[in-house]
């Protein structure tokens, strides 16, 4: 199935080349890992009239993900393109060899970078550990809201979550020691709906664009206070106290 569609992709990039279509003037990608803020980012830009940003579209394996990838770049409909890549695609999803290659290749084809990070690995770590407790990512807000309870995790999991965003950190930072990009930090950029047009304002200065109204499609899940959604948040508190990573309970 994945070769079938692999064939799929290459077919229609070799068609859109000879064809001599045109790609937008504007590529950009939105780079980070998983419960960033990310869907949020993309959510606020497609607002916007020139924009349409992708998400996850290096989610699933392929064996050209280039390919893949100009497929969406020839057939976007607007003058700016993006897509979101997540450091989980490349290295467990398509266990590049050389990340830093896929980036360089990227800033070749001139596709700008937005990097988004949040500050608080604890607050990160829980936000993805009890999402997938729930095994609900995010609401929208067309939807009628659905009651988030408490749940039980437990302290092993957020404690390797957090070890795990410590080293996609220090990993994105090196990645991006040499490529140009405009950062932006969940805590101070997006957390905020009031944040949220300036923002997105910063992003379309960035790419070239006037500014344009935004409005957020989805409904925050996750309370600041973390014994609103931790059923054993004491016992978690405490593994967190006394490990490497006590300095975020602060």
């Amino acid at each position: 199935m994945v070769l079938i569609k692999d064939l799929q992709d290459i077919q229609s990039v070799t068609k859109s080349v000879l064809l001599h279509r045109s790609v937008p003037q504007t590529k950009f990608y939105i780079f980070g890992t998983g419960r960033c803020g990310s869907t949020l980012l993309v959510g606020l830009l497609n607002c916007h009239s020139e924009i349409s940003c992708d998400t996850e579209i290096l989610s699933s394996y392929s064996l050209v993900p280039k390919f893949t990838l100009f497929k969406r770049v020839y057939h976007c409909p607007t003058s700016v393109y993006g897509f979101k890549l997540l450091m989980y695609h490349m290295t467990d999803v398509h266990h590049m060899q050389s990340p830093m290659g896929f980036l360089q290749w990227l800033n070749r084809k001139g596709f700008q970078v937005i990097y988004l990070r949040r500050k608080n690995r604890l607050q990160h770590a829980i936000s993805l550990v009890v999402s997938a407790k729930r095994k609900v990512l995010h609401e929208q807000k067309s939807n009628r809201a659905v009651e988030i309870k408490p749940v039980h995790v437990a302290p092993a999991d957020v404690l390797a979550t957090m070890a795990k965003f410590e080293i996609n950190y220090q990993s994105e930072i090196s990645l991006l020691k040499t490529i140009p990009h405009l950062a932006l930090v969940y805590e101070e950029h997006l957390a905020s709906s009031q944040q949220h047009q300036a923002t997105s304002n910063l992003v379309f200065d960035y790419l070239g664009l006037k500014s344009e109204p935004v409005e957020a499609k989805l409904r925050k899940i996750m309370p600041l206070d973390l014994s609103q959604s931790i059923l054993n948040y004491e016992e978690v508190m405490t593994a967190i106290s006394q490990s490497a990573y006590a300095r975020f309970l602060t």
